[in-house]
């Protein structure tokens, strides 16, 4: 066996062009062979033949598969908008909108979005795992139906003064006063279909 085997193989991927066109296939409205591009890169990486935290291009530990990060803002549909009174926090998911839970990370703080809406129920949550949040506005996936009460809380607590509107497929909620979230709280907006 060679001291440096990466010098003799011939199987490079190039995942870091690999991960930006699967994110085109998937803007483009292409979601299973987006996906599939995404399952065959993976595969070169899965811990077999190659390590899963090294992606190999021209030479180990090389930064372009780092645009594989741009799925995660595609598929949750994630943007935060910085005011003055706080932060616009929006989220689209593109696959699975309404049974939907991914990552999130934003300028003072990451954590995960929730989105479960069934035909009788729906709840939406956003969770800080790390850092600070202030919200002003919170949009996401509004339901398909017309909903017959909507309760938000923080950390079960709904002392909060907001109102909320639908604009297009969006919900959106509007604190008065920003809502700053912290560590370990959770956003929570629950619905009665």
């Amino acid at each position: 066996m060679p001291k440096d085997p990466l010098r003799y193989t011939l199987e490079f991927t190039w995942s870091g062009a690999l991960y930006p066109f699967a994110t085109m296939l998937l803007l483009e409205g292409y979601q299973e062979q987006g996906l599939h591009m995404l399952e065959l890169t993976r595969q070169f990486y899965d811990g077999t033949r190659r390590s899963p935290w090294n992606e190999i291009e021209c030479g180990d530990h090389y930064a372009r598969p780092m645009s594989s990060f741009t799925l995660l803002t595609l598929i949750s549909g994630q943007k935060c908008k910085v005011n003055e009174d706080g932060y616009d926090v929006a989220f689209n998911p593109t696959m699975d909108k309404h049974d939907f839970r991914g990552f999130f990370i934003f300028p003072t703080c990451w954590g995960s979005f929730t989105n479960k809406i069934d035909s009788k129920n729906g709840c939406v949550k956003l969770n800080i795992s790390h850092g600070e949040l202030k919200v002003k506005n919170f949009s996401f996936p509004a339901p398909c139906q017309q909903f017959k009460s909507c309760a938000i809380s923080v950390n079960g607590a709904s002392n909060m003064f907001c109102n909320h509107v639908k604009e297009g497929e969006q919900l959106k909620i509007s604190f008065y006063k920003e809502m700053v979230l912290k560590e370990n709280d959770t956003l929570s907006v629950f619905f009665h279909l």
